[in-house]
């Protein structure tokens, strides 16, 4: 007990600073776990800060002193992720050099081979497969880097796959389409040139059995529909329902000049569909004017 006679304060403060230091009360002024976490913590604070900015030399240094290379972004997708989304080739290499997972998934399901594909980053993309990213890898849609480039008509990416690998007729997972569906609905007729020069295949179907000639002709994509036709892609080719490149041409858009396209290669006008449907009879029943007299003049002339 201390001396209350002695001391230069009074009884109810020595009684509070006994009570105040009883056994089990006091605790260290310096915690060296809780230290050691708030270091960590400002640590990747910083790792997340360097690739927000763009700032390499910061990142490294937040490396050195033990950031987490797996770590998330001040937006809380993976570090790697929001160093893709920059296209920085440096930062992406620096993280991959020092551990960071190629093939981490985002919170939607994407790798970011995915999103370098998406954006054409090509120079990103080479980084990612010299260190094991996998092109096979889907997202929750089911789609492949492949399907991404072709989609987003990213030509200097879907060169990289193609040249280091990819898989030139994986399917979507839950559409059964290819890149060269995706390429030939989105009219990117560079990107499908590309994928059938490497291998694919012309005649793919996807779940509901559209080719990827059905597949331009229903989006008017003319530039596609030519580069099909000309590389020999059967014109007379029926979907699930019956439906042939032609059909559907007609049913979707007053898409003449494919409707040309698609007479000039042969297609055949007096096909019909599951219903009992013919191209004319479609162009008629959807109001396609334009489309419906072609067809009607070129039918007589049979």
């Amino acid at each position: 007990m201390i001396d209350s006679s002695r001391a230069p304060f009074s009884r109810k403060k020595i009684e509070e600073f006994q009570w105040a230091t009883r056994p089990g009360t006091l605790t260290p002024r310096c915690n060296p776990m809780s230290d050691m976490k708030k270091k960590d913590v400002a640590t990747q604070k910083k790792a997340a800060k360097a690739v927000q900015d763009g700032n390499v030399p910061m990142l490294a240094s937040a490396l050195v002193e033990g950031a987490d290379p797996n770590g998330r972004s001040t937006l809380g997708f993976p570090l790697l992720h929001a160093a893709c989304e920059k296209n920085n080739p440096l930062l992406v290499s620096l993280l991959l050099e020092s551990g960071a997972d190629a093939n981490v998934p985002s919170k939607y399901g994407e790798s970011a081979m995915h999103l370098a594909a998406e954006r054409n980053f090509h120079a990103v993309l080479i980084i990612l497969l010299e260190h094991k990213a996998d092109a096979s890898v889907l997202t929750e849609d089911g789609d492949a880097a492949l399907h991404k480039a072709a989609r987003h008509g990213s030509r200097e990416a879907a060169y990289v796959l193609l040249t280091r690998g990819a898989d030139t007729n994986v399917k979507n997972s839950h559409t059964g389409r290819t890149a060269l569906h995706e390429a030939a609905n989105n009219n990117n007729a560079e990107i499908a040139g590309l994928l059938l020069d490497k291998g694919a295949h012309m005649q793919a179907r996807d779940s509901e059995g559209f080719t990827p000639l059905m597949v331009a002709a229903q989006s008017g994509a003319r530039e596609a529909v030519k580069l099909l036709l000309d590389r020999k892609a059967d014109p007379n080719q029926s979907d699930h329902s019956g439906r042939t490149a032609l059909i559907w041409a007609a049913t979707k858009g007053d898409y003449i000049k494919i409707v040309e396209l698609l007479l000039r290669a042969r297609a055949n006008p007096l096909f019909k569909d599951d219903t009992g449907n013919t191209a004319l009879s479609r162009a008629k029943l959807m109001g396609h004017k334009k489309t419906a007299h072609l067809l009607e003049c070129h039918t007589k002339s049979l």
